[in-house]
Formats: structure tokens, sequence, C-alpha cells
């Protein structure tokens, strides 16, 4: 599957990230549930969680809280607090189970311009292929049914001044 659109699920705003808004004004967000749209018409599942939301959440529960209009974000199955060492030129895949969907990012805050640069299937992406090989998996498989009309983008295909 090549990804072309995004529809945000929910996204959590960043509490940490410095200032309120990331580049052109885009709000920053340090947690994310989107489907994707591939080129053949499949949808999949990603999300994406900030060491800083990860943190928050391990403290406080009630972090989860503050995602869009009460979206029920998609929840992290690794205590990442329980990790000594990570390669970090693997993905570090958070859960769920039993086909893990969501990813850690370094990044501090997020902006839809990042989400194409995680989902830019122009360069190797070992996101889009899932921590097997097999891919992400479709909303179904989660045991969740996407809304019925969701608010596709399309993805912004990521040049080398937007990379930089």
């Amino acid at each position: 599957m090549t990804p072309t659109h995004f529809a945000v699920l929910g996204r959590h705003p960043a509490a940490s990230a410095p200032g309120p808004d990331g580049p052109g004004g885009e709000p920053l967000f340090d947690a994310v549930d989107v489907l994707l749209r591939g080129d053949d018409g499949e949808v999949v599942v990603v999300g994406i969680r900030t060491a800083g939301y990860l943190a928050a959440s391990h403290a406080d529960p009630g972090v989860d809280a503050g995602w869009d209009a009460g979206y029920r974000p998609l929840p992290v199955t690794v205590d990442v607090t329980a990790a000594r060492f990570w390669d970090f030129d693997r993905v570090l895949w958070l859960g769920p189970d039993p086909w893990p969907c969501l990813v850690w990012s370094n990044a501090e805050g997020l902006t839809e311009l990042g989400l194409s640069a995680v989902c830019d299937a122009s360069r190797p992406n070992r996101v889009l292929d899932g921590p097997d090989g097999r891919g992400l998996p479709a909303p179904a498989a989660l045991g969740f049914t996407p809304p019925a009309r969701p608010a596709w983008r399309p993805l912004v295909p990521m040049t080398r001044h937007a990379r930089a």
C-alpha cells in the first residue's frame, strides 16, 4: 500500500512543546491516531506517541482525557519505563497487541506536516511495513469502526526542503 491520504482520528495537544504552534501556525500535538488511505483504497491505522506524552500518561493516567472531543486513544501496551536500552535505528512499537500500530517519536511535538514525514512512502519506511512486515492493521483488526466520513487530507510529498 502506498498511502495518499490521512484522516486524524484523535490527537492530544502538546504540553511540553516550545510554544503553542508549529511552523506556519499549525497546532502541535504530542500524540495522534490517524487513518491512512492507500492508492488501492485500503485503510489502515497508525498512531504516534512522543516521549513527553508517554511520560505524562505514565505519571498521570488522566492525561488521556485531553484528547479531541473525548476520543479514546489506542492503548499503549508496552511499559517504556522498563526499557534499559533501545536501538534507535529501529522502530519502537508501543502496542496495542496483538497487531501493534503505535510508534514512539523523539519529537517534542508533531504537526500535520510531520505526519506526512512519518507516512512518506517515497523513502524506506519501516513504520508502513508494520512490526513484522505485513503492514499496518485495518481498523476492524483493532476492534473499532472508523467514522463514516473521515476528513481525508492529502499526504504532502516530502521534498528535500521540507525534510530539512
